[in-house]
């Protein structure tokens, strides 16, 4: 091979590169932007701002969005502790709803995706417990419409 078609190579492999480079770097940033929810009405026939009169403070639904997150960031091959997920379930879809939105707004860019890829993407060696509470959650997420 000649000098110039060696340099010509070169050239092409490092513009190539630098496409792909971008094209990744623009699919990620994508994947950072946040998904949030509307809620949904516990009460369907109110007209009124707070829908969900006994529903969660804004604190709770921050403290249980967080405590979702501390328990499955990392490896968790031994299992999950059952309170947060319990906490999840036993809200109205509202309260659901917050959960899910505050756990996107604050944990979204940092790993799996929405809160329901982060539960997806948990599989513990053997938690039977995890296992109903995570089956529950992406049935109601279904139901929410949530992504």
């Amino acid at each position: 091979m000649d000098a110039k078609f060696k340099k010509q190579l070169i050239i092409g492999a490092i513009i190539l590169l630098a496409l792909f480079g971008f094209a990744f770097y623009y699919y990620k940033k994508g994947k950072r932007s946040t998904s949030i929810a509307p809620l949904v009405n516990d009460n369907p026939g109110s007209t009124a701002a707070n829908n969900n009169p006994a529903g969660m403070s804004d604190a709770a639904v921050k403290q249980l969005a967080d405590a979702l997150y501390t328990d499955m960031n990392g490896l968790n091959a031994l299992g999950h502790q059952p309170e947060p997920y319990a906490s999840l379930l036993a809200g109205s879809d509202t309260d659901f709803e917050k959960v899910y939105n505050a756990f996107n707004t604050n944990h979204q860019a940092e790993g799996n995706g929405t809160l329901k890829g982060w539960i997806e993407n948990e599989h513990p060696l053997y938690d039977p417990q995890f296992d109903a509470y995570r089956t529950s959650i992406l049935e109601r997420m279904s139901k929410l419409n949530l992504i």
